[in-house]
């Protein structure tokens, strides 16, 4: 009896042994569908995908179409789709580099061609734990690439990072970084891109939707083009953004920071720009995604995946507008040559319909606003007077092709009309009390509720249609 039984254990252990491999494979496969899932969900469009599961190996080659705009002969622009392929060796069971489900690396093709140049190694490693959590780590060395038909030379700084996926993709830390890359494009034209970095930590939330924080950091961005004339140069951009819950409901809020930005002989910054958005119903933004994934899988042509999104959109607003989302920019400044312009808006409806968008009435009944703006007075004239020449000129040319002889004013003439205007706007405005000059320039104020508009303290009487 002890032999039979020992007998029995020894089968027994062989067979889950053999099988092993055999169920890890399966769970290696619908580990890496999950991680293809995302790549969905996160907008790109995956076009296909490939899985072939051998007993201690696999192989995957999934497919991403990318529209690349590029001019056409008539100076336009239209639109091509690159392919960008991912060749995945998967090895699972005790191939997989340790305890683990499996280990996945990966290469990079371009329209069936290898990212950048034949010997170039860029590296995707990700090991996938047995609870399905995984770590991926990215790493893409610097090189220089010489484009001899275009005249071209890439310098690319390299990119490394990192992801961490819990199980599921229940929850997303990811890290990247480079040092940046610089085009030359010969006669002294160049772009160049500085150190950039990103980071993020999302989890799943109310209604499956993936919340948190992250940051996205530019150290500098310049364009020099001197045959065109053309310089720009940026500094020192980040934009944090951040997602949360209360109860049903999503408050989104992003932030914009600037150290420069110099164009035309005329620095800007520092600036900054916060928004944010709140009362979004946690259902509806989850759906709202769902039915944008769909569409993106359809492989449709941009202008129809635009009218496709426009109508997701349309059909769920009764559920977007259900808790009367509000959109606030609570902080607006800017510092320019010319001194500081600072500002804030804030807009929400209060139990407005999707039937009631359609009436004017009713949307200015249920329309709640306030804004207030402040710049330096010599910058709101230069607008007005800006503004005042593009008009002048546009009228000219509607006369001419209505048949009149037209003649266009000199350059020195049309300056000196358009300041004229600017300056009787903004004695008007004064004089209405609908801008008021201050020691740093001029500001205004207004708000707007049950259909009365309040400007400086002055209710304006509008004339409102019916509701």
């Amino acid at each position: 009896m002890k032999r039979i039984a020992l007998v029995v254990v020894a089968v027994v252990l062989v067979a889950g042994a053999a099988a092993a491999p055999l169920l890890i494979g399966r769970e290696a496969q619908a580990n890496y569908a999950l991680w293809v899932e995302q790549l969905g969900a996160s907008g790109l469009q995956v076009s296909s995908q490939r899985y072939e599961r051998g007993w201690l190996r696999a192989s995957a080659r999934t497919e991403i179409t990318v529209p690349v705009p590029r001019p056409t002969p008539e100076g336009g622009q239209e639109s091509r789709e690159a392919r960008l392929t991912l060749v995945s060796d998967i090895r699972h069971g005790p191939l997989a580099g340790g305890i683990g489900l499996a280990q996945i690396d990966t290469r990079f093709l371009l329209d069936g061609e290898p990212l950048l140049a034949p010997d170039y190694a860029a590296a995707l490693r990700t090991h996938v734990e047995l609870d399905g959590s995984s770590v991926s780590r990215l790493d893409f060395p610097a090189r220089t690439i010489a484009l001899a038909d275009h005249g071209v030379s890439v310098d690319f700084h390299g990119l490394e990072g990192t992801v961490q996926a819990g199980p599921g993709f229940d929850s997303v830390h990811l890290e990247l970084a480079s040092a940046g890359l610089g085009v030359d494009g010969g006669e002294g034209k160049r772009l160049e891109l500085g150190s950039m970095s990103l980071r993020s930590n999302t989890a799943r939330g109310v209604a499956g939707l993936m919340l948190g924080d992250g940051r996205f950091q530019l150290s500098r961005f310049q364009i020099r083009d001197p045959e065109a004339g053309v310089t720009f140069d940026l500094s020192e951009f980040a934009l944090d953004g951040r997602s949360a819950a209360d109860g049903e409901r999503v408050a989104v809020d992003a932030s914009y920071t600037l150290a420069s930005a110099s164009a035309a002989g005329r620095s800007y910054g520092p600036a900054e720009m916060q928004i944010r958005i709140e009362g979004l119903p946690a259902a509806g933004l989850a759906e709202l995604q769902r039915r944008m994934r769909l569409i993106q899988g359809q492989h449709l042509a941009p202008d129809l995946r635009a009218i496709e999104a426009l109508g997701a959109i349309q059909a769920l607003l009764p559920q977007l507008l259900a808790n009367d989302p509000r959109l606030a920019v609570p902080r607006l400044s800017v510092r320019t040559p010319d001194g500081l312009v600072e500002g804030e808006l804030a807009i929400q409806g209060r139990g407005l319909t999707v039937a009631e968008l359609g009436s004017p009435g009713a949307i200015a009944r249920k329309l709640e606003a306030s804004a207030r703006l402040a710049m330096p007075e010599v910058l709101l004239r230069a607008t007005l007077s800006r503004q005042r020449q593009a008009r002048i000129l546009r009228e000219i040319e509607q006369r001419r092709q209505a048949g009149e002889q037209v003649a266009v004013p000199a350059d020195d003439a049309l300056e000196r009309m358009a300041e004229a205007s600017a300056e009787q706007q903004i004695e008007a405005l004064l004089a209405q009390g609908l801008l008021e000059r201050t020691a740093q320039g001029v500001r205004t104020e207004a708000t707007f509720r049950e259909g009365l508009l309040k400007v400086n303290g002055t209710v304006l009487p509008l004339p409102l249609p019916p509701p």
